[in-house]
């Protein structure tokens, strides 16, 4: 949230003095806008305890063979549309968490 208010405040400062510079601290705001959307999901997936049939269950979910390794990018996970698929990621990701705490 730092960084929203921060370009928000230099959009109001620059915004009439200098555009360019308005025009970047529009641009960071609106990639960190962008950014803490992801954040939930970000989080359910670096989840240490998902296992390999957590795994093939969000594969099955999205429609796309995922696996936690290091091919797997977040920009990825975006190209194919994962956020649509959030309710069920979320209920894969939070049973799991729920069972490991048990």
């Amino acid at each position: 949230t730092e960084w929203w208010t921060q370009s928000y405040r230099l959009m109001k400062t620059f915004g009439n003095e200098n555009p360019d510079v308005a025009l970047v601290a529009t641009r960071l705001r609106e990639d960190s806008d962008a950014f803490k959307q992801c954040v939930p999901l970000i989080r359910s997936l670096a989840s240490p305890a998902l296992r390999e049939r957590h795994w093939e269950s969000l594969s099955d979910l999205i429609g796309e063979e995922i696996s936690p390794d290091d091919t797997l990018t977040l920009q990825y996970l975006l190209d194919q549309d994962v956020m649509k698929h959030w309710d069920g990621i979320e209920t894969i990701t939070v049973k799991d968490y729920s069972m490991t705490t048990l």
